[in-house]
């Protein structure tokens, strides 16, 4: 019945023996229609708390990040931030929304859209706004930055900091050439055992009953990174699955030369000294 009336069945059992019993009838009202129609009057009742306390708010701000799911399709998170009465800063997630395309013009237009539905007045309120550093969103000349500068004048942009992080990151991780192959390696591992349901399989039936599979390297986001490095510090498993995959005969050239490499790498100390150092959360 999914996650939703499992949470209320739970609920159920700490109410009264009334409320149990109403989930044996035939007609209890928790189809997947009236489901979804229950969370969204329960999202409708936050974003009005939202709006209410963003309306007693002198200043505000917006955070805007986009991105895309897991089946390809473009995201556009939207976040408000504003102060409250004690002089607390709080930020508040306002929705995922979809864009039909990534246009400079369609962003301005799903900022501005979120808030007048929301009824919130950004003239007199809207101080900044943060995104990051990608053209269409912070381009001095023709970004969204831009735009809603000259509709909003005596605003401020803020790049997002930690945009400004990983930038930084990358650019330290890229000049260091035994930790860059390490992240190489461990991407293409991971892309590897990925792009086959067979692969897959081997890969689990490898692990056994403790099953951790391997993440590709994000070049965005420097918290993944860590994930993935952390996942192959079972550096035996690895070494396993690649001589498997080397005594396959049905595996194709191409892919047999990658294979190779990896099994070279995955032998190197430097591979291993780069994945436990690499993959270290500072305390």
């Amino acid at each position: 019945m999914g996650n939703f009336v499992n949470l209320v069945r739970e609920f159920a059992e700490e109410c009264s023996a009334e409320v149990s019993q109403w989930f044996k009838r035939r007609d209890n009202f928790l189809s997947d229609t009236i489901q979804n129609e229950i969370l969204e009057a329960y999202a409708h009742n936050i974003l009005h708390e939202i709006k209410i306390k963003v309306e007693n708010s002198r200043f505000i701000g917006i955070i805007c990040d986009g991105t895309t799911d897991c089946s390809g399709m473009e995201q556009v998170s939207i976040t408000v931030q504003y102060v409250s009465e004690d002089l607390n800063v709080n930020e508040d997630f306002l929705g995922f929304y979809n864009p039909p395309d990534c246009s400079l013009e369609t962003l301005t237009k799903i900022i501005l859209d979120v808030f007048c539905r929301l009824n919130i007045s950004l003239d007199s309120k809207l101080c900044c706004f943060s995104f990051d550093g990608a053209s269409t969103m912070s381009g001095n000349i023709s970004g969204v930055q831009m735009r809603l500068k000259n509709l909003f004048p005596g605003t401020y942009f803020v790049h997002c900091g930690n945009h400004s992080l990983n930038l930084v990151l990358h650019e330290v991780y890229s000049k260091v050439t035994f930790v860059a192959d390490t992240l190489n390696f461990v991407h293409q591992c991971a892309i590897l055992v990925k792009e086959s349901p067979k692969r897959k399989a081997q890969w689990t039936n490898l692990c056994g009953e403790n099953v951790i599979m391997l993440q590709a390297v994000c070049l965005t986001q420097w918290c993944i990174r860590a994930t993935a490095l952390k996942r192959a510090e079972n550096n035996k498993n690895i070494q396993n699955f690649l001589l498997d995959l080397l005594n396959d005969s049905l595996l194709r050239a191409t892919t047999k030369a990658t294979v190779k490499g990896l099994l070279k790498q995955s032998g190197k100390a430097s591979t291993l000294f780069g994945i436990k150092i690499a993959g270290e959360k500072p305390q």
